[in-house]
């Protein structure tokens, strides 16, 4: 079993190189069983997805539970904010499962991901709205930074407040100020991929949280450790935050969702949850 799945890894690297030797044309991958979106072939995000797809009948697709999860929330009156969009994967989603009806809008800092999230909305003629910008609790710029020795566009670009090192300027504004000058209303879904920056993210975000009455947060909160180029980080805030806002929170453990509680550990993957179904 095993010699087999490693086959079969290799056999769709081989193919994925292939595509990188061709002018890009979106390809067709499946999210879900049922669940397939058109994406252009380039960037890390694009290639695990595409080197998984063998293994998306058997659960073991590219955030295939955090993915179906997402699906479940979603109705043609849902309202989705995707913050940290890089390709655009959940915002696709969200287009496909409610057929365009759903108010999608998707918000990514890097250009190099903003153009292939641009490129991903017009190979599904998607009903999504693409902003580039980062976010925080407060308008104004920051350094788009890159771990040593990854990749422009893979999906480990983290915020800083510090001018040195590689990377690139970038406009920031917050959550509440999008939902404003986007005139969303309440927000129903509110996906969180920022590398570390998520306490930032969702102080930017307390008036749309709290004027919300049912909403759901899906966020991933790194170790303390790797979040470094972030002054006065700690996890224990995010949850304190949420937590003061009127939210319970929800840790994936293994194919559940579980309460969170103090002595676990605060790393991983997390859904906040206010109003029905709380």
């Amino acid at each position: 079993m095993r010699d087999g799945l490693q086959y079969l890894r290799r056999r769709r690297g081989a193919k994925w190189e292939r595509l990188q030797s061709v002018e890009p044309q979106p390809i067709y991958v499946w999210l879900d069983r049922t669940l397939r979106v058109r994406m252009i072939p380039r960037g890390d995000i694009a290639r695990v997805i595409y080197l998984l797809q063998p293994f998306v009948w058997i659960g073991r697709g590219f955030e295939q539970l955090q993915i179906r999860y997402f699906a479940s929330l979603l109705s043609a009156h849902s309202v989705v904010l995707d913050i940290g969009a890089n390709a655009g994967v959940y915002s696709l989603a969200a287009n496909r499962i409610t057929h365009g009806r759903a108010r999608v809008v998707a918000v990514e800092p890097s250009s190099h991901s903003f153009e292939l999230l641009t490129r991903n909305i017009a190979a599904n003629d998607a009903a999504v709205k693409p902003i580039r910008s980062a976010v925080a609790d407060q308008p104004g710029t920051a350094k788009l930074g890159l771990p040593a020795g990854v990749p422009t566009g893979f999906g480990d670009a983290y915020l800083s407040l510090a001018a040195a090192g590689p990377g690139e300027v970038v406009g920031v504004d917050t959550i509440d100020r999008i939902v404003i000058s986007e005139g969303l209303g309440e927000l129903g879904v509110i996906k969180i991929d920022v590398e570390g920056w998520q306490l930032r993210a969702l102080l930017g975000a307390q008036q749309c949280l709290t004027s919300a009455s049912e909403c759901t947060v899906i966020f991933e909160n790194p170790p303390d450790e790797l979040n470094t180029h972030i002054p006065g980080y700690s996890q224990e805030e995010t949850f304190r935050l949420l937590r003061e806002l009127g939210y319970s929170i929800l840790r994936w453990e293994g194919k559940s969702l579980i309460p969170f509680g103090d002595k676990v550990s605060p790393s991983g993957d997390f859904v906040a949850r206010k109003g029905k179904g709380k």
